[in-house]
C-alpha cells in the first residue's frame, strides 16, 4: 500500500512513510466499501450458497490431501522467491524465470490444492492460497514492466549488465552493481493487472490529473470524511 500510495521508497524509510501507507491502506478500504455498495435483490442465504459451498470444498480438500503441499513448503517457496527476485534489489534476467515458477506454484495449488492437518490451519490454508495468486500477479507485472524497458523506480534496484547508471565508490565502480535508471515517460503511466479466466491481464493506463487542493484544510474538510460525505461528491 505505501507503495502504491507513493509514500514509500529509497528516500522515505520507515517512520511517517509506514504510517501514511496504513492510514491510505484504510481509506483505500473505505472508498472500495462505500462506493461499490450494491442494492441485493432475493434471498441473501440464497446468494451467499454458492461462495460457502466453495469455500467447504476447498476445507474438504486441504484436510489430510495426500496430494496437496503443506503449508510450511509453499510458504517457504514464496517467501523465498520474492525476497530474491521482486526485493529492494531484484536482476533483469532473472525476474522472467522466477515468474514462470511462481506462475506454476499458482497453478498446482488451485489445482491440487494444499494439505492442513487440523481445522485450527484454515485462515492459513486461505491466506497462503491468495499469497500463491499474489506473488504470481506481482512477478507477472514485475516481468511486464521490465521487458518493456523499465528501470528502477521507488525502493527497487533492477540491476542490469545493459544499464547505465554506474556506482561510484571510493575504491572505485563497482560493475556489478550496474543498474538500469528509471524512465521519464514511467512517471506518467501507471501499470494495472486484473486475474481473469485462470490468467492474467496487464495495462499501461495514464495517470489522472492531479486535483487542485488549494482552499482544502484539515478542520474544514475532516467531517466530510467522516461522514462519508467525500465519496458522493
Amino acid at each position: 500500500m505505501g507503495e502504491v500510495a507513493g509514500t514509500h521508497g529509497v528516500t522515505r524509510p520507515g517512520g511517517a512513510a509506514l504510517n501514511a501507507g496504513q492510514v491510505f491502506a484504510v481509506r483505500l478500504a473505505r472508498f472500495i466499501g462505500c462506493t461499490q455498495k450494491r442494492n441485493i435483490d432475493g434471498d441473501i442465504a440464497q446468494l451467499a450458497a454458492p461462495a460457502l459451498a466453495s469455500i467447504r470444498e476447498i476445507i474438504t480438500q486441504a484436510h489430510d490431501n495426500g496430494s496437496g503441499m503443506p503449508l510450511s513448503v509453499v510458504r517457504e517457496k514464496i517467501q523465498a522467491r520474492m525476497s530474491d527476485y521482486a526485493g529492494f534489489i531484484c536482476h533483469a534476467d532473472k525476474v522472467r524465470r522466477a515468474t514462470r515458477d511462481a506462475l506454476l506454484l499458482n497453478e498446482f495449488v488451485q489445482r491440487h490444492g494444499l494439505a492442513i492437518k487440523h481445522v485450527g490451519e484454515v485462515a492459513e490454508l486461505f491466506m497462503w492460497r491468495h499469497m500463491a495468486l499474489t506473488s504470481a500477479a506481482v512477478l507477472t507485472q514485475l516481468t511486464h514492466y521490465i521487458d518493456a524497458g523499465g528501470g528502477s523506480r521507488g525502493a527497487r534496484m533492477v540491476i542490469d549488465p545493459q544499464g547505465k547508471c554506474l556506482p561510484q565508490t571510493r575504491r572505485g565502480v563497482k560493475e556489478e552493481w550496474r543498474f538500469r535508471s528509471e524512465l521519464a515517460e514511467d512517471k506518467n503511466h501507471k501499470l494495472t493487472i486484473q486475474y481473469s479466466q485462470g490468467s492474467f491481464i496487464t495495462e499501461v493506463k495514464s495517470l489522472r490529473m492531479q486535483p487542485c487542493i488549494n482552499g482544502i484544510y484539515f478542520e474544514k474538510n475532516w467531517p466530510d470524511f467522516l461522514k462519508g460525505d467525500i465519496y458522493t461528491q
